[in-house]
């Protein structure tokens, strides 16, 4: 019964991570959240915690967190000149009204009403590449933004500089809508650029995450049903021995 308990521990935990992706293939820049269970995603290996079991000559792992896939999504070109795509590993900084800073990989931009260059999702401001918050003027029409994420008008004169930071996945925390937060200030990256005009779209393979999904959840029901056939077992047993004379 230890065994077949175990098996479904396992399995309840990665059915509920696997199901919130599959009904949200679309949001801009969606990364695969993996439990680590052998699968190779960001990390290079995976995170176990040891069960120790005090010299009985047995002993168990069971994973402790999960992981981020940060494979490169399709890009998709949307004729918006201020939206951008993150080409390799590095994502994009943005703040809140109250100055907590996020990243993300979703490259959907606007400018709001006071000339601030913000995330089209929540209104989060973007950040360059010294944290200042990015502006366009309101005069401004036309910009263009290059591979390092600088930002230029018509005459040539410069804005700024996209924030586009390393992928440290170790110390991200991932949050909702795209968006992970990081208990260090990330480094710039030196390998990722940026491609106006596009957006990232989602890297969750809809078909594999339903597969995994059937999977993960007729392994659990095995596990289940074995463990409830075992209780009835031994509840015949004990119920056996109590009428024998």
């Amino acid at each position: 019964p230890i065994l077949e308990m175990l098996h479904a521990s396992k399995n309840q935990p990665a059915a509920k991570m696997e199901a919130p992706r599959f009904p949200v293939i679309s949001p801009k820049g969606l990364k695969n959240n993996r439990q680590n269970q052998g699968t190779k995603t960001y990390f290079d290996g995976d995170v176990y915690e040891r069960l120790e079991t005090d010299g009985r000559g047995i002993a168990f792992a069971h994973d402790v967190l999960s992981s981020t896939n940060f494979a490169q999504g399709p890009l998709t070109p949307t004729g918006n000149q201020m939206d951008v795509a993150i080409m390799g590993d590095g994502l994009l900084s943005v703040e809140d009204s109250a100055g907590n800073r996020f990243y993300t990989r979703d490259g959907r931009f606007s400018r709001d009403i006071e000339g601030n260059l913000v995330l089209t999702a929540n209104g989060f401001r973007v950040l360059d590449n010294a944290g200042a918050v990015v502006q366009i003027p309101p005069n401004v029409s036309d910009i263009s933004i290059s591979g390092d994420g600088t930002i230029s008008i018509e005459d040539g004169g410069q804005l700024a500089r996209l924030g586009v930071f390393d992928i440290n996945g170790l110390d991200l925390e991932r949050l909702s809508d795209g968006l992970f937060k990081s208990a260090i200030e990330l480094p710039p990256s030196e390998t990722a650029s940026v491609r106006q005009g596009f957006v990232e779209e989602s890297n969750v393979n809809a078909v594999q995450t339903l597969t995994e999904l059937i999977n993960v959840q007729r392994a659990y029901e095995a596990a289940s049903s074995l463990k409830e056939r075992e209780d009835q077992r031994i509840r015949d047993s004990i119920s056996r021995m109590g009428r024998v004379r």
